[in-house]
């Protein structure tokens, strides 16, 4: 074995010569020591010269010099340099059947002691020179140390083997070197290798220098093949994709890293969709740029799908649910390649078919059959509904081999091939597409692309047919909406910079509005309450705002003076900081509330009038007619005893007789009048009413000349201040005030001339008037009986059949006004009238 045939390192190489020439000078040591042990006695000094001179060279050399017997394995030589790196010196026990036993040696990632005929030790025995690089020693101290060994055989003057001799030295921490260099190659290769995409290298002269398996795959070239390759020979007669690759490594050069889009050629000429990366490199002194090419068909495909899926759904928004169909139709057609495509509906019971829409080129060149929205069962259908029974995709791409198919219609073309896909929806197929007769086979892609298209139909188709119900329940809606009588307003609140609620806006109202309110939807939606309404402050603010902010709904009963109307209103809320109200007008059921609750009153009156006023002068005509009775049995009784008993009886009863029958007609004329009051209290209660806006200050003025002569003849001072309109029937207020102001010239002071005062405000929501006169005044236990039928405060200081303020109140009921007095007795009295407001902006 020489040094040439070693195919080592230049220090393997080194080291190698060097532990050659180790063992021949030791040889040569051993053999002279052996010739002077042979002339023993001779040269004694100078042996122990070279003995001396060989222990140190021995124990001076870096590598370890270990040496057996030839014929036994027994160690006889162990130098300093073998028994650090074996960590054990010359072992007794030691012999050529144990030797890598005893001193720990084995191989890399086997624990079985070496074998023993590998080893140069042993082989040196048997008169071979040998290598190895593989030895690792376990030291007693539980450390390894992998030695590099060289061996040779030692031989006597007549050439017999009678020592074997190595020499080694560490090659740890080169052997873990090189380890690691072949663990990191081995993971830069599995990182190259697991990229997704394809890794490439080129040099600046656009070849290829490096790539991964995946742009073998990817492109169907083999290694040998790929290694002549050129940048641009991806992209052969497509000047699109050159320009953008050029482009991207312009791009690179420039700021480091580039970009590109570009279809990439497959060795069987197909094409894929890439998006490339590079960034520039320089290795060993050379430029490269390099980077990774990311296959992107699939967001191509996805890109199409979703900008095909906004254009169907942009097109449903001004198309009916038939022109959608086929524009669906004839869009996955197109993408396909297929001159056949229809759309059909599977009915609720999973067996009625009913046909939607045929693509423009089935109707065109293929099909001129009638058939839309024919219905029929599943049973009766073709092959294409393999896809029901089987509820997949089905493709048939040897339609013509089928032995279940059933036939084509009247007119319909041949069918050579057709993909049909179901739209499945809560577990049940509602729909089918189907395409047909592309020119080649139908693949997994167009499957993919076809129940994408299909689902996305199904869901426009969905979106239409809830619009379609969703206008004619709108419609009905509205109708409902603008035919109720109850008026529906909808709100949102207004709010201040702290949050706080401080008006709310109108946003809809129904035509109930207009009817009941006067205002129109123009002049109400968009404004705030308080501009509609014309109010200082938003009506029932508080309420309304938690209702909206709460949701828990609110009911009440109002009076609205500026519409002068009564309101039964429910709040809910339709969503945040909004509200609804449901408003019924029940003015007209309050007004007849009012008055039927005014009979009631006037009815219970009339009954107490029956049972004591209208009594008490049939108690008195039955008590004298009674008297009568006897006065005249008392004279009949004299007629016949005689005449002395006559002229007794007539002188005490006449007189008797006459004064009965003038209280019998007295108790009479107070029963006619009590029954004229009545007469005329039931008249006034049935007088129809006109509502309109009265200036008082004019009423008043017309009302006064009807007291004219009254007033200078009993020099009364009548004062009218300044007075506020209001909404009411003008006949009525005129005769409420004429029954007070006569009321007040009836009941004046005689000790004093009277003095009536007129005067009016605006308090809250109503329209106030005083009459304060300085008469005798009301004692305050009359004062709540005043205007009550048939109350008179001194009948026999008065005339007047007492239900003046009983009418004025009745009026004033039926108008939503109120009437109440206030007096003292010797001072006046003030009857404070109120009434609605006039309105503003009467017939906005």
């Amino acid at each position: 074995m020489n040094i040439d045939s070693f195919n080592g390192s230049p220090v393997t190489a080194f080291l190698y010569a060097l532990a050659l020439l180790c063992v021949f000078l030791i040889a040569a040591m051993l053999a002279l020591f052996v010739r002077t042990k042979r002339r023993a006695g001779e040269r004694e000094s100078a042996l122990n010269r070279q003995l001396e001179l060989f222990n140190t060279l021995l124990d001076n050399l870096s590598s370890g010099v270990f040496m057996v017997e030839a014929e036994s394995g027994k160690p006889i030589i162990a130098n300093q340099a073998a028994q650090r790196l074996l960590g054990r010196g010359i072992l007794a026990d030691a012999s050529k059947h144990n030797l890598s036993d005893v001193y720990r040696a084995h191989k890399p990632g086997n624990a079985e002691p070496y074998p023993v005929e590998e080893m140069p030790i042993i082989r040196g025995m048997y008169g071979e020179s040998s290598h190895i690089d593989d030895m690792i020693v376990e030291r007693p101290d539980g450390t390894e140390t992998w030695l590099e060994v060289f061996g040779a055989p030692i031989r006597d003057v007549d050439g017999r083997v009678w020592a074997s001799l190595v020499s080694f030295h560490d090659i740890t921490a080169r052997k873990r070197a090189q380890e690691d260099l072949v663990r990191e190659k081995a993971f830069i290769d599995a990182v190259f290798d697991s990229v997704p995409g394809l890794l490439y290298l080129y040099d600046y002269e656009g070849r290829i220098v490096r790539w991964n398996r995946k742009h073998e795959a990817m492109t169907g070239y083999t290694a040998e093949e790929m290694a002549g390759k050129t940048l641009l020979d991806w992209y052969k007669d497509d000047e699109q994709s050159q320009q953008a690759v050029l482009a991207g490594i312009k791009t690179t050069m420039e700021t480091g890293f580039g970009e590109a889009e570009a279809e990439l050629q497959r060795k069987d000429g197909s094409k894929i969709p890439m998006y490339f990366t590079a960034s520039p490199m320089t290795l060993f002194g050379k430029q490269y740029f390099a980077g990774i090419g990311i296959d992107i068909a699939e967001r191509k495909r996805s890109e199409k799908m979703l900008h095909l899926r906004i254009l169907l759904i942009e097109y449903s928004l001004n198309h009916s649910l038939e022109e959608v169909l086929q524009k669906a139709l004839d869009e996955v057609s197109e993408l396909t390649a297929s001159p056949i495509g229809f759309y059909h509906f599977v009915e609720e019971d999973q067996k009625t078919l009913s046909l939607q829409a045929w693509s423009t080129r089935t109707l065109a060149e293929f099909c001129r059959t009638e058939g839309h929205g024919m219905h029929y069962g599943v049973d009766r259908a073709g092959v294409w509904v393999d896809c029901v029974r089987e509820r997949k995709p089905v493709v048939h791409n040897d339609y013509a081999s089928l032995p279940h198919r059933k036939g084509l219609p009247e007119g319909h073309a041949p069918v050579v091939r057709e993909l049909v896909v179901p739209v499945i929806k809560d577990q049940k197929i509602v729909a089918i597409l189907g395409i047909g007769n592309k020119p080649s086979d139908y693949t997994d892609e167009d499957v993919r692309t076809v129940s994408f298209l299909a689902d996305v139909t199904w869901e426009i188709v969905g979106r239409k047919i809830a619009e379609q119900a969703l206008k004619e329940s709108e419609a009905k809606l509205a109708a409902l909406f603008a035919s109720m009588a109850e008026m529906v307003v909808l709100h949102e609140l207004v709010f201040d910079e702290s949050g706080n609620p401080v008006d709310y806006r109108i946003i809809g109202c129904n035509d109930a509005y207009t009817r009941i309110t006067g205002i129109k939807k123009e002049r109400a939606v968009g404004r705030l309450a308080t501009e509609v309404y014309g109010a200082g402050a938003p009506p029932y603010l508080e309420e309304f705002a938690r209702v909206a902010v709460t949701g828990e709904p609110y009911h009440y009963e109002t009076y609205f003076p500026p519409m002068d109307k009564h309101f039964a209103v429910s709040v809910v809320s339709p969503g945040k900081n909004r509200f609804a109200t449901i408003t019924t007008d029940i003015s007209e059921s309050k007004r007849i509330q009012a008055i039927i609750d005014s009979k009631n009153k006037e009815l219970e009156q009339i009954v107490y009038v029956a049972s004591h006023d209208l009594r008490s002068p049939l108690v008195n005509v039955d008590g004298y007619s009674r008297e009568l009775e006897y006065s005249l049995a008392d004279i009949e009784t004299a007629l016949e005893t005689g005449s002395d008993g006559l002229e007794k009886a007539l002188s005490a009863g006449l007189p008797e007789m006459k004064s009965s029958i003038n209280r019998i007609r007295v108790s009479a004329a107070q029963m006619d009048k009590l029954l004229k009051g009545l007469l005329r209290l039931s008249r006034q209660g049935r007088a129809s009413l006109q509502f309109e806006n009265i200036d008082m200050n004019r009423c008043m003025e017309r009302l006064i000349e009807t007291f004219s002569y009254t007033i200078a003849d009993l020099g009364v001072e009548l004062t009218v201040e300044n007075l506020p309109p209001c909404r009411a029937d003008a006949v009525q207020v005129t005769q409420v005030f004429s029954n007070l102001i006569g009321n007040a010239i009836k009941y004046r002071d005689p000790a004093r001339p009277l003095k009536i005062r007129i005067s009016g405000t605006i308090a809250g929501d109503r329209a106030t008037y005083s009459v304060e006169d300085n008469g005798v005044g009301i004692a305050q236990n009359h004062l709540e009986h005043v205007f009550e039928l048939f109350h008179r405060l001194d009948p026999d200081a008065s005339e007047g059949e007492g239900i003046g303020l009983t009418i004025a109140r009745q009026a004033l009921s039926r108008m939503y006004g109120e009437i109440r007095a206030e007096s003292e007795l010797g001072t006046g009295s003030v009857f404070i009238v109120s009434l609605p407001p006039a309105r503003k902006n009467e017939g906005d």
